[in-house]
């Protein structure tokens, strides 16, 4: 097993500090109760437990992003019950050596957008040509957007396929009273390079202030 000195020796991936505005939306997007858990959800897990089992398949996960750090930074996407143990393991470690905003940063470096786009940055000048402190609220909807299945989900490639995925993240932030209803539909209307500086400009300040970063 790792060893705290392990963990350590990784940070020197954390390359980029990334804005609040970008972590916040992830946090919405990806892990809702990330501040309050220690490294895995069991609420979550409940609740996939419970639809997989309605559906007789495996539909829904309930990885957090401290468990999808521990996966892109030591594991492989086998999917294996051994290799879930040792991802909750791994998990609940990190959560002891890093703060909440580190886990961040290191998931927001690390994370793979495609073969060669690692890390939010280079999606940022991959995508829209802008580094992350460019990037405003809809545009950081877009690309946290991609996280599901990068590859499928590439805007350059398949249309249509990315803007259901830009849509189910848009009603994430409508079931979460994030974004009201009017707002969420102007959204799901716009391309994926559109923009619109009004509604980013009120929703950056909101998203901005959801959570403070210890």
């Amino acid at each position: 097993m790792l060893n705290n000195k392990d963990f350590c020796d990784y940070k020197h991936t954390v390359r980029i500090k990334y804005p609040k505005l970008i972590k916040n939306v992830l946090v919405f997007l990806e892990d809702k109760r990330f501040y309050t858990h220690q490294g895995y959800d069991t609420v979550a897990i409940k609740a996939a437990l419970k639809a997989n089992i309605k559906e007789r398949k495996i539909l829904y996960g309930a990885s957090t992003i401290t468990q999808q750090l521990a996966k892109n930074l030591f594991l492989t996407n086998e999917q294996t019950i051994k290799r879930k143990m040792k991802e909750f393991t791994l998990a609940r470690k990190i959560e002891k050596v890093y703060s909440k905003d580190q886990i961040l940063d290191l998931y927001l470096n690390n994370v793979e957008f495609m073969k060669d786009v690692k890390g939010m940055e280079e999606a940022c000048k991959y995508y829209y040509k802008k580094n992350v402190n460019e990037i405003g609220f809809f545009e950081s909807v877009c690309l946290l957007s991609l996280l599901k299945a990068p590859v499928d989900y590439n805007p350059k490639k398949n249309i249509e396929l990315n803007k259901k995925a830009r849509e189910k993240s848009i009603n994430t932030l409508l079931v979460n009273n994030v974004v009201d209803k009017k707002d969420a539909k102007k959204l799901a209307s716009l391309d994926f390079w559109d923009n619109d500086i009004k509604l980013d400009n009120k929703y950056k300040k909101r998203i901005e202030a959801l959570y403070t970063n210890d």
